[in-house]
């Protein structure tokens, strides 16, 4: 969101092609506040007021907008089309910067729905764009997104780099949010190798973000502390920060963000032996998972009703959800996930000793 191209009026425009360009700035306002319906209804009248003047650069921009409303509600398939349109837009009118923004939105929808591939070369092309055009803020943006990617993949020595890169790039040029979105990648990655104390001291981007009054991004960050905690074995520390979390994300209505923070829950009582409590957010998260088209997120809560099922006993059960998992994994390119779900169902096959197949 932070990418956004001002519209400013240079005096010589009609009163219709400023109408749609003023709107689209109005409706971006609505969305840093995740006011998404209002938003929405201002962007469609944007681009039709935009198409039937020809204007060409505002049609883009409020297509590319309607992606970022489509990607905040979760809808990873629309925001992945309706970007790919203002992309071949901003290409075709030869809009390098509306052209880097686009690519970088796109390499973040084809993220979150587990297209790693995809996202990195997307990512990479918006990347070497804004050095040509020496755009510092999206620079750092794509180098940040670029250690999302690689954290994602299980890549976290590149990870690490990306993050720290985009960290003194976003310090140096005094963008806090942007400041905070880094160590809170740094963050995951400690958190991912184990290093508990330096995971949480690198959460210092909660109080950026709540200085800076951004809601969103205190949820982030108390989502991410609920992880550390679970991973701690604190595990009513992370219970209340996943459901302090999810309260935020239900008041601003993010649904991605909600979706993550019923895996979360799920976790939390899986690890507690509440296998009823926890085979149901399970569910809940595969289907809304599911319904947006996050496959990373699909297959990371299959994969964990295939342990509630082995860690009850029910071994006939948990087969099929790992399998499904390993496939979705192996689909989305997920080397770390693969791993950890055929380790899994080696151990399911030894415990009944199927040793053939555990092989």
């Amino acid at each position: 969101m932070d990418r956004a191209t001002p519209y400013s009026w240079t005096g010589d425009e009609s009163s219709e092609v400023r109408s749609a360009r003023l709107l689209s700035s109005v409706a971006y306002m609505h969305i840093s506040h995740n006011r998404l319906s209002q938003a929405m209804e201002l962007l469609h009248r944007a681009m039709n007021i935009a198409r039937s003047t020809k204007d060409e650069w505002a049609t883009a921009n409020a297509v590319e907008r309607l992606g970022d409303v489509y990607r905040l509600q979760g809808d990873f398939s629309k925001a992945e089309e309706s970007t790919a349109a203002a992309r071949d837009i901003y290409a075709r009118i030869g809009d390098q910067s509306g052209l880097a923004n686009a690519l970088y939105a796109l390499a973040d929808a084809y993220r979150m729905r587990g297209a790693y591939s995809k996202s990195e070369k997307s990512c990479i092309a918006a990347r070497d764009i804004y050095t040509r055009i020496k755009d510092k803020t999206g620079l750092a943006n794509a180098t940040n997104l670029l250690g999302d990617i690689y954290c994602s993949r299980g890549e976290l020595s590149k990870g690490e780099a990306f993050y720290a890169t985009s960290r003194d790039i976003y310090a140096q040029i005094g963008y806090q949010a942007g400041l905070a979105r880094a160590f809170y990648g740094l963050a995951e990655v400690y958190r991912l190798q184990g290093e508990y104390p330096k995971a949480e001291s690198s959460l210092a981007a909660r109080d950026i973000y709540v200085r800076i009054g951004y809601v969103a991004g205190v949820a982030f960050v108390a989502y991410g502390l609920a992880e550390i905690y679970r991973e701690r074995g604190e595990y009513s520390k992370a219970e209340e920060s996943c459901i302090a979390a999810r309260d935020i994300y239900t008041r601003i209505g993010d649904q991605a963000g909600l979706t993550n923070t019923a895996y979360g829950l799920a976790q939390v009582y899986h690890m507690r032996k509440e296998y009823s409590k926890a085979e149901e957010s399970f569910i809940a998260a595969q289907n809304i998972y599911a319904q947006i088209g996050d496959q990373s997120g699909l297959g990371n809560a299959i994969k964990g009703l295939g342990d509630v099922y082995s860690s009850r006993g029910e071994h006939h059960k948990a087969e099929e959800p790992y399998i499904t998992a390993r496939d979705m994994y192996t689909r989305i390119e997920d080397p770390g996930g693969i791993a950890v779900v055929v380790k899994a169902l080696g151990d399911l096959y030894c415990s009944r000793e199927e040793y053939c197949k555990a092989e």
